[in-house]
């Protein structure tokens, strides 16, 4: 007894031929529609009657043979000499569907076939691009990965990204079942015990408030921080903040009573300045009550080379700087 299989078989007019959306389609439909419009043509010594097939599935990249020679992947499209043709539709995880179809002259025939699942698959869906994706120890995509057919049974799923804790889990697969995975990666974070001589500081990191000290800083990723401490009747602490994965780190610092200035002259005027990693703003600044110290000083700008200079703050003085970037144009 055949599978069931949808058939519908459609006879389009030369004069009206129904508007398609798929290019190719639309392409091969017209093609018979103008034929058909020419008798000329079809009265040629060579003319052979021909109709459209085409073939659907409801499985992803099932193949189809027509009169045992693969024409592609579903869905496919192609132009047949009339008549009756054996059409075989497969997919390694599908039992395989055959069909006897009657293609008439000048018509459209389409057939949509339904695949019956006779084996496992596995969908694995990530919320990390490029995280890589690992069963029973062997990778077997990055990122988002269909697994199909997979055998049935117990498996190992490991799924990892560099900054992110490898999330492992043990998937149980049934027979003719297609099962979907959601994964959501947790990243691998560092915290931070702050306090500051006084307390009450207003702390930010990043540019972004988090409290006043005491201040426990936690959720932070690895990396490089840029920290900013304001109190009141005292000096401005930039701290560039480095954060380890995984552990939590304590430190305290100074705001000290009286600070320093720097006056900072920048060209081109749409240079932007950081200081200890902290973004201060475009063109030129005046920057007073800095806590004295070492500090690292960038300008950066499009089109031009970036500038680092090493710059120490003195309490009660000022400190005055005229800086003009290269543009790349310079270097040629």
């Amino acid at each position: 007894m055949e599978p069931s299989v949808g058939l519908r078989v459609q006879r389009q007019s030369s004069s009206a031929p129904r508007v398609l959306q798929a290019p190719l389609r639309l392409f091969l439909l017209l093609t018979v529609a103008w034929c058909l419009g020419h008798p000329s043509l079809a009265q040629g010594a060579d003319f052979v009657p021909e109709g459209i097939l085409e073939v659907t599935a409801n499985a992803e990249s099932a193949q189809v043979y027509i009169d045992d020679v693969l024409v592609g992947s579903a869905p496919v499209i192609k132009v047949l000499h009339a008549g009756h043709h054996r059409v075989r539709v497969t997919h390694p995880s599908f039992a395989a569907v055959e069909h006897r179809v009657l293609v008439e002259r000048d018509t459209n025939v389409q057939l949509d076939v339904t695949l019956q699942r006779v084996r496992s698959g596995l969908t694995v869906l990530v919320d990390v691009a490029g995280a890589r994706v690992f069963l029973d120890g062997r990778q077997v995509g990055v990122g988002d990965v269909v697994l199909d057919p997979v055998r049935p049974g117990r498996h190992q799923l490991v799924v990892d990204a560099q900054g992110f804790r490898p999330h492992e889990v043990e998937v149980v697969l049934r027979q003719q079942s297609m099962s979907t995975l959601k994964v959501a990666l947790h990243a691998i974070q560092g915290s931070v015990e702050l306090s500051t001589v006084p307390l009450g500081a207003s702390v930010s990191v990043d540019g972004k408030e988090m409290g006043v000290t005491p201040l426990h800083l936690e959720g932070l990723r690895p990396g490089d921080h840029a920290l900013e401490l304001h109190a009141p009747g005292r000096a401005t602490v930039f701290h560039a903040l480095k954060v380890t994965e995984g552990k939590r780190s304590q430190l305290q610092l100074d705001l000290p009573l009286e600070g320093g200035s720097l006056h900072l002259g920048v060209r081109p005027a749409l240079a932007t300045t950081s200081l200890n990693g902290v973004f201060v703003g475009e063109g030129s600044h005046r920057l007073r009550n800095l806590a004295p110290g070492m500090y690292e000083l960038r300008l950066t700008a499009p089109g031009y080379l970036d500038v680092f200079q090493t710059v120490e703050i003195t309490a009660g003085k000022v400190l005055r700087l005229r800086l003009r970037m290269r543009p790349f144009a310079a270097l040629n």
